[in-house]
């Protein structure tokens, strides 16, 4: 798949770029252990569980801040086009 041009820049984001898929898997895992942390019954697994998942949600904190840099610096520059769009075709 080739890399999406905006405004002649190469965008690093997107659906299919590889640190947004890391920063997704990330966060499937946090909602997972998070839930199972929540309605799981007091159990030394849940405990280990708890663990792991406030050191993954530390360890994610350093790709989901990288994600969101690039993702600023590559779709700044695009302005409002899309709400322009929106609110012209209803005008």
């Amino acid at each position: 798949m080739q890399p999406l041009q905006v405004s002649g820049a190469q965008v690093r984001t997107g659906w299919s770029g590889a640190l947004s898929r890391v920063v997704a898997a990330l966060f499937l895992f946090e909602i997972i252990s998070g839930l199972a942390i929540t309605f799981g019954s007091f159990h030394p697994a849940i405990e280990w569980g708890l663990l792991l998942h406030t050191m993954m949600g530390l360890v994610m904190v350093a790709p989901l801040a990288l994600y969101l840099i690039w993702h600023w610096s590559d779709y700044t520059d695009q302005g409002k086009r899309h709400l322009k769009a929106v609110v012209t075709d209803f005008v």
